[in-house]
């Protein structure tokens, strides 16, 4: 028997534990072809105001494996995976409001915003990743003079944001080439559609990028289609 073990976090705040915390445990069911690579995680914010995330992934091997988050203690995340499927567990998840989310490779992101009340044990998030039609968005961005990025976040209805900085764990950016961008592999669903200008730079320290927002849109996703709009 093979097992693989690798860990992947990415979390925002403190781990406060002013409240009871409980766990998101759920299954995931894939229609399509199997991907390489998934990520299980959660994005939002705690009742007390502070901004959590975290997930677990891996490559998703022909037998079985187990993954664990347990860079953000007493918060951890894992996924397993085996011949009977997918499952995942959250533990120690604080009160409040969360975008469960899980991630087949770098694009395609499924999931569902729960609430986890205070003293409440734990909550059943089951999620569908349907890889058999997704869809595509073509953003055509106008001259701005300056180099441009275009940021891409699934949202709630309407562009709301699931959290603050959500794009840490569940967004996608891509530089502006001849005018346009192009985002495919995409779970229908809503999404914010960021424009922003660039800067990069580096050095023999290593190399950053700052942004500066320009405007910001939403656009639903729907299965099967590619959607173009124009920005700003």
């Amino acid at each position: 028997m093979h097992w693989l073990r690798w860990g992947a976090a990415a979390a925002l705040g403190l781990a406060a534990v002013a409240a009871p915390a409980g766990e998101i445990t759920g299954t995931v069911t894939i229609l399509g072809r199997r991907p390489a690579e998934l990520r299980a995680g959660y994005v939002g914010v705690t009742r007390a105001g502070e901004k959590h995330s975290c997930f677990a992934g891996s490559t998703l091997s022909a037998t079985r494996g187990s993954v664990t988050c347990t860079t953000y203690k007493p918060r951890i995340s894992v996924m397993e995976f085996d011949a009977a499927g997918i499952r995942f567990r959250h533990e120690r998840v604080e009160p409040g409001t969360y975008f469960v989310y899980v991630r087949a490779g770098d694009t395609a992101t499924f999931g569902r915003r729960v609430t986890v009340a205070a003293g409440q044990a734990k909550v059943s998030v089951p999620i569908q990743v349907d890889l058999r039609r997704l869809g595509a968005l073509k953003v055509a961005v106008s001259a701005t003079g300056k180099p441009t990025n275009v940021l891409l976040v699934p949202s709630q209805p309407g562009g709301v944001p699931h959290a603050p900085d959500a794009w840490t764990t569940i967004g996608q950016d891509k530089d502006v080439r001849k005018g346009a961008v192009l985002f495919t592999g995409l779970a229908p669903g809503w999404y914010a559609v960021s424009l922003r200008t660039v800067h990069r730079e580096s050095s023999e320290g290593g190399s950053w990028a700052t942004f500066e927002d320009l405007g910001a849109w939403s656009v639903q996703i729907k299965p099967g289609r590619l959607q173009t709009i124009r920005v700003p």
